[in-house]
């Protein structure tokens, strides 16, 4: 199993307002990154600060996959390493063409909070001896819930400062 770290996405999403959901996404060009569904490779696709709540995460094909071994079964899981397929179970990558959505997981138990950095991943299995090519754009609704400190207004001496 190999596990394909160059492909990380940054997640940024604070605004002058305040703190917001944000959505961050990563399209991964698998000429770039050939994975191996039959060793159960594993692409980590966006990183997770510490103190951050997924609300949502799925995939979209951009581009149908090139998968070796035409006929063998890929699939494609959507999760962290709390639970590997938590967004995404089971998504038919062989059978999939350029438009199609990734059913959200059913089962799942709702948003996740990572008190440390952590990525979120595709994790591949299947007969087939690899993806040469194709595209899949990999997204998540996220928001930052880390403390924002002592919001408790600064006492000053108002003939002080005269």
């Amino acid at each position: 199993m190999a596990t394909v770290t160059t492909a990380l996405q940054a997640a940024t999403g604070n605004s002058q307002r305040g703190r917001n959901a944000y959505m961050v996404e990563n399209t991964i060009n698998f000429a770039d990154h050939t994975v191996d569904p039959s060793a159960g490779d594993v692409v980590q696709a966006i990183t997770v600060p510490a103190g951050s709540l997924i609300l949502a995460a799925g995939l979209e094909v951009i581009t149908a996959l090139t998968i070796a071994n035409t006929g063998s079964d890929e699939t494609i899981d959507l999760g962290t390493d709390t639970e590997a397929d938590k967004y995404v179970d089971g998504f038919d990558a062989d059978a999939a063409s350029a438009g199609d959505y990734a059913a959200a997981d059913a089962t799942a138990a709702g948003p996740e909070v990572h008190g440390t950095a952590n990525t979120i991943d595709m994790t591949f299995a299947g007969t087939g001896d690899g993806i040469s090519a194709g595209k899949i754009r990999v997204w998540a609704i996220m928001m930052d819930v880390s403390t924002m400190g002592d919001m408790t207004a600064d006492e000053v001496d108002r003939d002080t400062l005269a």
